[in-house]
């Protein structure tokens, strides 16, 4: 374990917010400790894991791991597939087409989406080697196994990078950051989506809400404090929005509510498929656009270009 100070501000000073354990692959003897800057307010893990402990809370049956009609049923495919969808759109609504990078490709479903779209050379980058090579094998997508930082892209190179649900996993998101911008063009845009924490279900579902995912995430990011690392690393914000990702926030949280109140396997297949069901979403649809709407909702989906 290592102590950092804030990875915005630099400051020493913080406060203790939770201590959680392994909620996702429910691994009680996993014990993270989230703490939030008393200058900035950015909540991030303290201690945390070095780098080369982190490796084995990604096995290969993590989420992000999994293919997309892995084991998800037609109802998890479907609405895997009208994710995905959205996030295609909203990147083609920014660029037309060029070359798009997919930092943390994981097995390469959201490049597999662009590829229905003409106009886009697309690259992935993906760190587990398990996850790449489900990309390179299943959808022939051109994948490097490493960090952006070792990739060695050619500065000023691609139109558009995107992270989705990476950022929060990153250990040093500014030297990322720094990266991006360096190898994105003048006129490109960076994509990206992280956990609201201060989304309404954040302050509902407090520890056991799904966006802290200890110890994966090392970070918790809400309006203020994401603006601000990408003011930080050069990016000036272009769209802030919460329209990606609503339909699977509450099926997470519950997932993770249940597996840290030790509810029965039968029992939890039953809340699942009622929250996850069409009837179910539908009646909460109102409620979950409302929040949107005032930036509340589950995630932050943000659009940003260089700063002149």
């Amino acid at each position: 374990m290592e102590t950092d100070n804030c990875e915005i501000c630099s400051s020493p000073d913080y406060a203790e917010r939770y201590q959680i354990t392994d909620y996702l692959l429910e691994n009680d003897q996993v014990h993270t400790t989230l703490v939030r800057c008393l200058n900035c307010g950015l909540i991030y893990q303290n201690p945390r894991l070095y780098i080369q402990e982190i490796e084995k809370h990604y096995p290969p049956e993590y989420d992000s791991f999994q293919s997309e009609d892995s084991d998800c049923g037609n109802l998890g495919s479907r609405i895997s597939k009208f994710g995905l969808s959205k996030r295609r759109q909203f990147v083609s609504s920014l660029k037309n087409g060029g070359k798009l990078l997919d930092v943390g490709c994981a097995t390469g479903n959201f490049l597999h989406e662009m590829q229905s779209t003409p106009g886009w050379d697309l690259f992935g980058i993906e760190i587990n080697e398990h996850a790449a090579n489900i990309a390179q094998r299943k959808y022939a997508l051109n994948v490097f196994l490493g960090e952006i930082e070792e990739a060695n892209y050619p500065e000023d190179f691609f139109d558009v990078i995107t992270l989705w649900d990476v950022l929060e996993h990153l250990p040093n998101p500014k030297s990322t950051l720094n990266e991006i911008h360096r190898v994105l063009k003048e006129n490109g845009r960076l994509v990206l989506r992280v956990p609201n924490g201060g989304s309404w279900d954040a302050k509902l579902f407090g520890k056991f809400w799904f966006g802290l995912d200890a110890p994966r995430h090392y970070y918790v990011f809400n309006q203020q404090t994401i603006r601000n690392l990408l003011e930080m690393s050069g990016f000036q914000l272009t769209h802030i929005n919460c329209s990606i990702g609503s339909s699977i926030a509450l099926c997470m949280n519950m997932r993770f509510l249940m597996a840290a109140k030790k509810i029965p396997e039968d029992t939890r297949n039953l809340v699942i498929r009622i929250v996850c069901h069409p009837v179910f979403k539908f009646i909460a649809l109102p409620f979950t656009f409302i929040f949107d709407q005032l930036l509340l909702g589950s995630f932050l989906t943000l659009a940003a270009g260089k700063r002149s």
